[in-house]
């Protein structure tokens, strides 16, 4: 029984915190009422569980909804964390640093799938948000953390603290040394490290900005070409039209004019008949 509640409530925070922002209110007080109308003690308890699940930041949600919707992200950043995390114990400069580029990039690849989320919810996207997102992944990557557990299952609810022992060792082979040899770099160069990494995202959003404008404008453009065409060419089958009808008009009123003409002559030859008639009759009865 417990293990069923259990598996209720599991599925009932993911229908929560994949669901859209502004409907998690809503949605949070619908779950509790159709838990508690079962009435048993276990239903209550799994009603206040669900009651007490806090309505996640923007920016939490944002990367929920990439753990609900592209899990596989998620899943390949983990993995490549755990593969630098392993390169690092063994101590090789050059294998350390490759493989926390990979790591990067797939945390990269995170954050802009998020990023993508929150503009596609209709939520602006800034760099205070893309830094917040970066940093939140870069903690909640830590194996066995409860922010990881929290992460890969979608139900993060607030943005983490930076904690990134990978931060500087891009930077090379001195890098790398003070890694091996000396303490851990400090939160001030991991948030510098996050704060780079957001400028380009920053510069890549821009720069995308930029070519969906451009794209839009010469999309409008063809659009306003096409619609000048088609108006172009139905004004010229209708001048077809009207030239074709006016010709079939001016034949018809000259065939016309012909007819009336021949029929004047007809009246005038009966009107002279009926004249002589006339005076053949009246010679006849003088």
């Amino acid at each position: 029984m417990a293990a069923r509640r259990d598996d209720a409530v599991s599925d009932a925070l993911d229908r929560l915190y994949a669901a859209p922002l502004d409907a998690f209110m809503a949605l949070r007080r619908e779950l509790v009422a159709s838990v508690r109308v079962k009435g048993d003690p276990q239903a209550s308890k799994a009603a206040r569980e669900l009651a007490a699940a806090p309505k996640p930041t923007r920016t939490a949600w944002a990367l929920n909804q990439v753990a609900h919707r592209q899990p596989e992200l998620v899943r390949a950043m983990l993995e490549a964390r755990d593969a630098a995390a392993a390169t690092q114990k063994r101590g090789e400069g050059d294998a350390i640093r490759a493989a926390v580029r990979d790591y990067r990039a797939h945390m990269t690849e995170v954050a802009h799938a998020a990023r993508d989320a929150l503009a596609v919810a209709g939520f602006g996207v800034t760099a205070s948000q893309l830094r917040r997102m970066s940093e939140t992944l870069a903690t909640a990557s830590v194996e066995g953390s409860d922010a990881r557990t929290r992460l890969a299952a979608g139900r993060l609810t607030e943005d983490i603290d930076l904690e990134d022992p990978f931060a500087g060792i891009e930077a090379g082979p001195r890098g790398a040394r003070k890694l091996e040899h000396e303490a851990p770099a400090s939160r001030e160069d991991a948030r510098a490290a996050a704060t780079r990494a957001n400028a380009s995202a920053v510069a890549e959003e821009k720069a995308r900005a930029a070519a969906a404008q451009a794209a839009r404008e010469k999309a409008k453009h063809e659009a306003a070409r096409k619609l000048a065409k088609e108006r172009l060419d139905a004004l010229e089958d209708e001048a077809r039209t009207a030239r074709a009808e006016a010709r079939r008009r001016e034949t018809a009123a000259l065939r016309a004019q012909d007819e009336a003409d021949r029929a004047r002559r007809a009246l005038e030859e009966v009107e002279a008949r009926l004249g002589t008639a006339r005076e053949e009759l009246r010679a006849i009865t003088a």
